[in-house]
């Protein structure tokens, strides 16, 4: 991966597309992706890898999955503020998102999964004061939901919007 900046310009994410090992662990980032075109803070697109024990504020998105990006792991990561979405999942599959932490973005959900992102696992994650809700899974399926906490959202909690089938959601 490689960092990018310049004035008012900042955005971390992959070079290449046959990445198997992209990671950032104990990360604090701000401001990352505010005035990129299509650019998030941190974005793996079609990559695969890790991003635990970090912090991604006051930027676009917080952190998306593009592309492909599968098996992938979000751990005890910090995401809020953002103007966008905290973290954003979008065509990829089979990554897990453990214990994150989302709250407070202006204009989206905390965790969005859209576009075929299919089997993919959120266990214990926390998402509040949202402005379109906690978790919203919109076109995907067979996604397992377990033990996240969502409230205090503008929206909704959890929301399946035109999600297909075989989704699980338990306590």
């Amino acid at each position: 991966g490689t960092v990018s900046h310049a004035v008012g310009v900042g955005y971390i994410q992959n070079q290449v597309t046959d990445v198997t090992k992209f990671n950032v662990n104990y990360g604090e980032f701000r401001y990352l992706g505010t005035a990129s075109a299509n650019k998030s803070g941190i974005e793996f697109d079609s990559a695969r890898g890790s991003i635990s024990s970090s912090t991604m504020r006051y930027g676009d998105t917080g952190i998306n999955l593009t592309a492909n990006s599968a098996n992938n792991t979000l751990t005890a990561n910090n995401i809020y503020s953002n103007w966008l979405r905290e973290i954003n999942i979008d065509g990829s599959s089979n990554n897990v998102l453990t214990a994150n932490n989302t709250y407070g973005d202006q204009a989206g959900a905390g965790i969005h999964i859209v576009s075929t992102s299919n089997n993919n696992t959120l266990i214990a994650n926390n998402s509040y004061g949202n402005s379109q809700g906690g978790i919203l899974l919109q076109f995907a399926s067979s996604n397992t939901l377990m033990a996240n906490n969502c409230y205090g959202n503008s929206s909704s909690g959890i929301y399946l919007f035109q999600s297909d089938s075989n989704n699980t959601l338990t306590a």
